[in-house]
């Protein structure tokens, strides 16, 4: 494969294509076999090495084993997740070359992208999402954005979501996690400050709130995250306990 092509696919991931060139992409993904095959690769490539990032468990692992040690923790953690199971012999292989290259790279577990990486994980709409809240044409666009959200088609969710004629609660706070996954902190910020805004009165306050707290540790606001993490330990909510041992880790 030429390094344009995947050069395409890599700025089609990362969310970082214009609209026009983000559709030609898209055609072109229709039309070529090829293209979509080494699309579909790539795309579990990089899957699977954010899922490993964001294992709390492997991330433990990596700091805390002799080498041999981790090799067989990782047989192990595959086997038992069925690890890569839809991974040809090759992306499986790259994917522990990435595994091995990202233990010599993760960052300190009490720096702000360390514990980003320890603690965020993505929201799961089923048990978020209101019922009944949209009808018609906003409530079947809404439907498949988070099909594709569940998915973890994040630029085809965003899309989604963005495209919605009225900024509900739910696409401000499921747009902003779609952002996170896309790296771009600043977006979700923007999304989630609202909600966080409304208090009480806004159905998804606790959750904007901490993912407000990832936000900022993503975008390396320490004060802005120290200040939004006392917060939730003062209202001693859902994401209290792991909001006070980020806390006891950024103040040691």
């Amino acid at each position: 494969m030429s390094l344009d092509r995947q050069d395409r696919i890599d700025r089609y991931i990362r969310g970082e294509m214009p609209e026009g060139e983000m559709q030609a992409f898209e055609r072109d993904l229709e039309k070529d076999d090829f293209l979509s095959r080494q699309y579909e690769e790539t795309l579990l490539i990089a899957e699977s090495i954010r899922n490993v990032a964001a294992d709390r468990e492997l991330m433990e692992a990596f700091r805390m084993t002799s080498e041999e040690e981790m090799r067989t923790f990782m047989k192990e953690k595959r086997s038992r997740r069925r690890f890569l199971k839809r991974a040809c012999w090759v992306a499986a292989a790259i994917l522990l070359v990435a595994v091995v290259t990202r233990i010599l790279l993760l960052p300190p577990s009490k720096s702000m992208e360390g514990l980003y990486l320890m603690y965020y994980e993505p929201a799961g709409y089923e048990a978020l999402v209101s019922r009944g809240s949209a009808s018609g044409e906003l409530d079947k666009l809404l439907r498949e954005a988070f099909v594709e959200y569940k998915k973890g088609n994040y630029i085809a969710a965003l899309r989604g979501f963005e495209s919605a004629p009225t900024l509900t609660e739910e696409i401000s706070f499921f747009s902003a996690i779609c952002y996170l996954e896309l790296n771009d902190p600043e977006n979700a910020i923007a999304r989630l400050l609202p909600l966080v805004e409304m208090g009480d009165k806004c159905r998804y306050f606790q959750p904007a709130e901490w993912y407000l707290s990832m936000a900022y540790l993503k975008s390396h606001q320490r004060e802005k995250a120290l200040s939004s993490l006392k917060r939730i330990v003062e209202t001693d909510g859902f994401y209290a306990e792991k909001a006070k041992v980020i806390l006891d880790k950024l103040e040691e």
